[in-house]
């Protein structure tokens, strides 16, 4: 879908957990039938994010964030450890 016939760019950057906000983001858009031209992504965004580039954001789902999250709940274990 374009808008306008005006390109589009996504930038997602986000450490940590927050990349499951730019994940729900990109899955939303993804469902609503919204693509960009181009993408940009950092840290924890990257591989929800290149999933976006090829359509399959919504199939990453939410267990990918559940098995970090369980990584981390952990003793001694940070998110450096955490991948």
């Amino acid at each position: 879908m374009y808008i306008n016939n005006k390109s589009l760019a996504i930038a997602c950057a986000s450490g940590s957990f927050k990349g499951v906000f730019a994940h729900g983001v990109l899955s939303a858009l993804e469902s609503a039938g919204v693509r960009a031209n181009a993408y940009s992504a950092a840290l924890a965004s990257v591989l929800p994010t290149a999933w976006a580039t090829i359509g399959k954001t919504t199939e990453l789902g939410v267990d990918y964030w559940l098995v970090g999250w369980r990584v981390l709940q952990q003793p001694n274990i940070g998110m450096s450890q955490v991948n």
